[in-house]
């Protein structure tokens, strides 16, 4: 018999993704948000999380969420990230195939 080992993957960095409604940039660093949609398909691995700044977000398709992932709402670019206390501050608003509207 012949045995192959193969030690696992060391594991994955994850830090957090940066959000805004029209980011553009890679979301990695709060200089350089990225959209939503980007960032969820950023979150390939676990412990990520996705900070959303204040706004509203649109999403068209079905999303596909990675495990221990976690999205947080309210962040204020403007104030170095920091979060609000507004309730309703981040809105993201699901259309076609589900229409629902969730407040984070």
């Amino acid at each position: 018999a012949i045995i192959t080992y193969s030690p696992p993957p060391p594991p994955q960095v994850c830090n957090n993704i940066y959000v805004t409604p029209t980011g553009t940039g890679g979301g990695l660093s709060q200089n350089d948000p990225t959209d939503i949609l980007t960032a969820i398909g950023l979150a390939q691995c676990n412990n990520l999380t996705i900070k959303m700044a204040i706004g509203n977000y649109v999403i068209d398709n079905p999303l596909q969420l990675s495990s221990l992932l976690t999205i947080e709402g309210g962040f204020e670019p403007s104030n170095n990230w920091r979060k609000t206390s507004t309730a309703g501050a981040t809105t993201i608003r699901r259309t076609n195939l589900n229409l629902s509207l969730i407040h984070i």
